[in-house]
């Protein structure tokens, strides 16, 4: 399994498909205490973790203890992958190598947009493009680092024309496009119900946010349907709890197009 920790809230942009666009206020001010992180961490050592993850509402480079955390990371897994998620802002290569040195292995740029003004509609920031562009470019080359330019590819906010010139100026190997996932339902009414009961998400991944609440996935950030908190239980316990083993059951019997809040999703 995957572990995904929001180390922070803040963040610069206000993405079309992100929550913090369409439902403020959204916390946009916390960083996670270093109690709460390391316990995660540690309480990790339970399961079998194949990597940890640094995202969520908030630009992991905005955290001014993410060098010191991956190196934690690091320090208490020595062979998994470390990655973040980053709007790609200012992750200039000098920031970026240093993350490397401390243990990142994988960085994930938003880019969204192949025109400034298309990037600027859809990130809700201005005058960032070329230097996130920059930026991204000079990772692909920083040795021991993995980079992958994430692309959100609903027509409802990208032009299909901007995503055919995306696929031209950049290395396929080095592509992650994949649709919004919707927030539960938060973000936009669905046209269909979701055909499987199998999720990548709550099968296969385990989200932490800022507070400490164990949440059911990315996509439930601020803890709405969360199974605990790391202050009161273990990940083990929450991942094999009462709680979700009871949510796993009711998704088996009655599939994800009928069960609050994965059918309002639109991951497949």
């Amino acid at each position: 399994m995957n572990l995904q920790i929001e180390t922070t809230t803040k963040c610069q942009c206000r993405c079309i498909f992100c929550l913090k666009k369409i439902e403020p206020p959204i916390d946009n001010g916390h960083n996670i205490d270093d109690d709460i992180f390391k316990k995660v961490i540690q309480s990790a050592k339970e399961l079998n973790i194949g990597g940890v993850a640094l995202t969520g509402f908030g630009e992991p480079l905005l955290d001014p203890k993410l060098s010191e955390r991956i190196a934690y990371i690091r320090k208490t897994f020595p062979n998994i992958r470390i990655s973040l998620f980053t709007n790609g802002i200012l992750a200039n290569e000098a920031t970026m190598k240093d993350l490397v040195k401390s243990g990142l292995t994988v960085a994930y740029f938003s880019i969204n947009a192949a025109t400034e003004a298309m990037y600027d509609q859809i990130m809700g920031t201005k005058g960032q493009f070329e230097k996130v562009k920059k930026n991204a470019h000079d990772a692909i080359n920083i040795p021991g680092l993995s980079v992958m330019l994430s692309v959100v590819v609903n027509p409802q906010f990208i032009d299909p024309s901007e995503v055919d010139k995306i696929n031209m100026e950049w290395p396929p190997e080095n592509l992650f496009l994949h649709a919004a996932g919707n927030w539960m339902g938060r973000l936009f009414p669905l046209d269909y119900k979701p055909v499987s009961s199998d999720c990548r998400w709550y099968n296969f991944q385990m989200y932490v946010n800022y507070k400490g609440d164990i949440c059911l996935c990315c996509l439930d950030p601020d803890g709405r349907y969360k199974f605990g908190n790391i202050k009161d239980m273990s990940l083990r316990d929450a991942w094999w709890g009462e709680k979700r083993q009871a949510f796993l059951k009711k998704i088996k019997e009655e599939g994800r197009c009928n069960v609050k809040p994965c059918k309002n999703c639109t991951t497949i």
